[in-house]
């Protein structure tokens, strides 16, 4: 059984998708839900974060400053994985100074 949590996680997911969804009207389907889905996780991540106040990243910060970060990640996101169609963005590899290419 899913609890009223979960539930209530459901109901808001399911109404931000519903809103959502017409934005992405260009992306194939199956795309589109991933977009969905991992936004609304980034979303969902930061709020819960603060709000349980056991993530020092986010303690510190007013809920303005929160709202207007993370929404503004969201967003970014969401237009860079539009504009890059399809695919899935490749992540790039990362070097850390010091460590050798390998041959």
């Amino acid at each position: 059984m899913i609890s009223d949590r979960h539930s209530g996680r459901h109901r808001i997911f399911a109404a931000y998708r519903e809103a959502l969804l017409p934005f992405l009207d260009g992306v194939p389907k199956s795309r589109a839900e991933l977009l969905v889905r991992v936004s609304f996780h980034l979303l969902a991540a930061a709020i819960v974060g603060k709000a349980r106040v056991d993530d020092g990243a986010l303690a510190d910060l007013s809920w303005n400053v929160l709202e207007s970060e993370i929404g503004t990640a969201a967003i970014a996101y969401l237009e860079t994985s539009i504009r890059a169609g399809a695919k899935p963005i490749r992540p790039t590899r990362i070097r850390t100074s010091g460590t050798r290419k390998a041959r």
